[in-house]
């Protein structure tokens, strides 16, 4: 009997002085009833219904008879205290009441319980939410259940004051606590900032690896949806700062929509912190980060466009040594990005840079060269320089002469003009030079008496392979000219005039 005594203790907070067992508590024991039978009880409870002869308890088949009938104290309070004994009537079993009093219903009794217990001490809150989740469970109490939830969310805020915030185990653990307690979704939300906070901040101070940070936006995004949301309004800027300095603070001081917001700053700190990571201090993979943080962090379009300028100077730096498919790809890229702007600088540098290049080549480079300029950047007055070039370097390169005679140019007198600059009737260089008294290149025998007006002091004439030379001597004028003809009738051509005394020697030897 002893034992069933000490096993049907009511187990209420330690701290709170036990005046009577619970209804609850003495429902719980149901299957000890009969050996109780005789023994003396204080019960408290909510009451079902009551009589001037007895009474029942809420959730409790047991009925309460009076000893003595009496007068049911008037009082708004739903609970009452009895004190009897279990006896049987006709093999059931009854209680009967010796005496009953009106009690302070639960809320009341909470409220007092509450107001003794020390703040600072987690384990009163615990234990006195227990207390009030029994009460609620058997009263089917939502509102005891409520005050409940806020006694728990009491002792977890206790335990995070007393926490060393650094353990982030220990605030893990805690996270755990008020999650399978359902309560303070607010204290909830500071809790899961607070520790990703911290997280996001101790991986700024190891090396970097790229999984940990994905791992934190991945948690940051579960925890908070609207993270992964891009803002729809301008970017904050006063807020990011403040923030930024004290980011546990400001979190906790706001409400549901500024948390909302601060979870995205965070996103965007994290993310950006990540993206830039991977930058490359020469530029090299800087468009790559342009377009990686327009399509992760639109808000931040200005330090997009730092990286897309970054990347587009790095390009252009190498334009020399693209080759045209690379060029041709450059410029399509630059397109892509509106940035048609610089489109001519482009062409111009790598142009510069093949000039050189294709002027080693002879006539074929500076006909590809005058085609560049034509086909990049219609520029046919600059390819016109590099066809006359051309054709200089090599009369006989035909493609020269063709383009020349596509952009309307005609030789004249051994020199490209334009076609429209052509005199309406004109003289030959050569008919000039007769005119004029002058032997020149080209010329025939007979061009050469009629410019001078005479036969020549002297001819000497020797044929080599196929080849027949003249050397024609004009004493007066004081000049050689060499013919040269193949080795068949007809007049030959001038191929050279010389100073008679500079040549002299050579023809005797």
């Amino acid at each position: 009997m002893l034992l069933t005594l000490v096993l049907l203790t009511l187990a209420a907070p330690t701290w709170v002085h036990a005046e009577a067992r619970s209804i609850e508590d003495f429902v719980a024991q149901k299957d000890k009833w009969s050996q109780l039978v005789g023994t003396t009880w204080t019960l408290e409870g909510r009451y079902l219904g009551i009589s001037k002869t007895g009474m029942r308890f809420v959730n409790c088949d047991m009925p309460f008879v009076f000893v003595n009938q009496k007068e049911f104290p008037r009082s708004d309070s739903p609970v009452v205290e009895v004190t009897g004994k279990i006896d049987e009537n006709k093999k059931s079993l009854v209680f009967r009441v010796d005496s009953l009093r009106v009690r302070p219903d639960d809320f009341e009794r909470l409220r007092a319980m509450r107001a003794g217990i020390n703040s600072t001490d987690a384990d009163q809150w615990y234990e006195l939410a227990d207390w009030a989740i029994g009460r609620s469970d058997f009263y089917k109490d939502p509102k005891l259940r409520e005050d409940a939830r806020d006694l728990q969310l009491q002792g977890i805020q206790a335990e995070y004051r007393a926490l060393d915030k650094s353990d982030r185990s220990a605030v893990d653990k805690l996270l755990q606590k008020a999650r399978k307690f359902q309560v303070g979704e607010e204290f909830i939300g500071e809790l899961v900032h607070e520790r990703l906070r911290r997280r996001y901040d101790d991986l700024q101070e190891i090396p970097f690896e790229d999984d940990q940070f994905a791992d934190v936006l991945v948690l940051l995004q579960r925890e908070f949806p609207e993270a992964a949301r891009p803002l729809d309004i301008a970017y904050p800027q006063e807020l990011a700062e403040k923030y930024a300095s004290n980011p546990i603070e400001v979190f906790r001081g706001s409400n549901t929509a500024g948390r909302a917001i601060l979870a995205r700053l965070l996103y965007i700190d994290v993310m950006r912190y990540r993206i830039l990571k991977s930058a490359r201090d020469d530029g090299s993979n800087a468009l790559v980060i342009a377009d990686r943080l327009r399509a992760e962090l639109p808000e931040l379009p200005a330090l997009a466009d730092k990286y897309e300028q970054d990347g587009i100077d790095y390009q252009i730096s190498k334009v020399g040594l693209m080759t045209r498919s690379q060029l041709l790809d450059l410029l399509e890229e630059l397109k892509k990005r509106g940035r048609e702007g610089d489109q001519e600088k482009v062409k111009k540098k790598w142009l510069f840079a093949r000039e050189e290049i294709l002027k080693n080549q002879g006539a074929p480079g500076l006909v590809q060269l005058g085609d560049s300029w034509t086909e990049l950047l219609n520029d046919s007055d600059t390819a016109t320089t590099f066809y006359l070039e051309a054709w200089k370097s090599d009369p006989d390169f035909s493609p020269a002469s063709e383009k020349l005679t596509q952009l309307g140019y005609v030789l004249f007198d051994d020199k490209w003009i334009p076609r429209d600059r052509m005199p309406a009737n004109p003289k030959s260089r050569i008919e000039r030079a007769v005119e004029e008294g002058r032997v020149e290149k080209g010329m025939t025998e007979s061009q050469v008496r009629a410019a001078f007006g005479a036969k020549p002091t002297s001819q000497t004439r020797f044929a080599t392979a196929g080849h027949i030379t003249e050397l024609w001597v004009f004493q007066e004028a004081g000049v050689l000219v060499r013919f040269s003809r193949r080795n068949q009738p007809g007049e030959g051509r001038v191929v050279a005039v010389e100073p008679l005394t500079a040549n002299l020697s050579d023809n005797s030897e």
